[in-house]
C-alpha cells in the first residue's frame, strides 16, 4: 500500500501465462478504505525479468456502517424526537442519513450529512412506521447503504 513498494501488502505473485490473451490476479480479504498501488513484468521460461509496467492504484471502498438505534423494529412508547445511532466507520469523512414513511425512500423526512455517528432531526415523528438508513462519506466513498432499520414512532398525543 505505497508507491514505492518498500513494504508489501502481498508477496510478488507469479501467474503463469500458458494461456495467450490477457491474464488477471484475484484476492480477497483487502483492507477498506485503502489505496493499493499495482505493477506487473514479464517473466519468461529462463527467468528473464522484464521491465516493470507502470504503477497504478486502486482504492477499496469505506465499511457500511452498522445501525445501533432505534434498533430494528423497535416501538417508541412516548417518545416523539428520536436520536439516530450508528457505529463509527475507520476513515470517514461524515455520513449520509435518510429517514423515510416509504421502504423504498422515494420521498423522504430528511437526507442529512453529519461529521459524527448521531443524527437528531429537528421535528419529532408520530402515529407512523418509519425506515432509516445510513452510508459513509469520505475519499473511497461512499460506502453502500446499511440495511434498513424500521421503527414506529407513538401516536400523537
Amino acid at each position: 500500500d505505497n508507491m514505492d513498494f518498500s513494504s508489501l501488502s502481498f508477496p510478488e505473485v507469479n501467474v503463469p501465462a500458458s494461456i495467450p490473451g490477457p491474464t488477471s490476479f484475484s484476492t480477497t480479504s483487502l483492507a477498506a478504505n485503502t489505496r493499493f498501488y499495482w505493477r506487473v513484468r514479464a517473466v519468461n521460461g529462463g527467468n528473464e525479468m522484464g521491465n516493470w509496467s507502470a504503477v497504478r492504484y486502486f482504492r477499496t471502498v469505506l465499511t457500511t456502517p452498522t445501525l445501533v438505534s432505534p434498533s430494528n423494529g423497535y416501538a417508541l412508547v412516548d417518545n416523539w424526537w428520536p436520536v439516530f445511532q450508528w457505529t463509527d466507520t475507520t476513515g470517514a469523512g461524515g455520513y449520509n442519513i435518510q429517514i423515510s414513511f416509504y421502504s423504498n425512500f422515494s420521498s423522504l423526512l430528511a437526507n442529512a450529512n453529519t461529521v459524527g455517528s448521531v443524527y437528531e432531526p429537528m421535528f419529532g415523528i408520530c402515529g407512523s412506521t418509519v425506515y432509516w438508513h445510513v452510508r459513509t462519506t469520505g475519499t473511497n466513498g461512499p460506502s453502500a447503504w446499511s440495511p434498513t432499520f424500521i421503527w414506529y414512532s407513538p401516536a400523537c398525543p
